[in-house]
């Protein structure tokens, strides 16, 4: 059997597959079988089975079980501050994932070419987030680089 034939067999199969799958979910609504109960039945998440119908053309359908699926909604705690976060996981707020960031960076001696944070050679960036620092040389490369490089570009 050829690759070309071996594809054509197996999107076939996924095809009546998904047929079947769909004829299940609309005879079981059909007769009044809970929702919740008909990803059980089929050997399936609730989120699994929306997500095939879904992808079958039958979005109708998917939504009785995007419903079914559970969802933590409960809301996580900033491990700093420990202020109540959008996400339902033990992770910083915003405020204070900055902070982390900037306290990390600021710690360093030296930028990432080796150049050393003195007074004279360190930029505090205004823009946000604020408090970051720029080394003065490697800004002034970059600068000369981008320069030279618009230069070229026009003779």
């Amino acid at each position: 059997m050829s690759r070309e034939a071996a594809r054509a067999a197996t999107a076939e199969r996924f095809a009546r597959q998904r047929q079947e799958r769909i004829e299940d979910v609309e005879f079981l609504l059909d007769n009044r079988t809970d929702p919740n109960a008909i990803p059980d039945r089929l050997g399936l998440s609730p989120a699994a089975l929306a997500k095939s119908l879904h992808r079958a053309g039958r979005p109708d359908l998917a939504r009785h079980f995007w419903r079914a699926t559970p969802r933590n909604d409960t809301p996580g705690e900033c491990r700093y501050c420990g202020e109540p976060t959008s996400r339902s996981v033990r992770t910083a707020c915003a405020g204070c994932r900055n902070y982390a960031r900037n306290e990390t960076i600021n710690a360093r001696s030296q930028c990432k070419n080796g150049h050393e944070f003195t007074p004279g050679n360190t930029y505090i960036k205004p823009d946000p987030p604020e408090g970051r620092r720029a080394c003065r040389e490697c800004r002034a490369a970059a600068n000369r680089r981008y320069f030279n490089k618009k230069k070229e570009a026009t003779t």
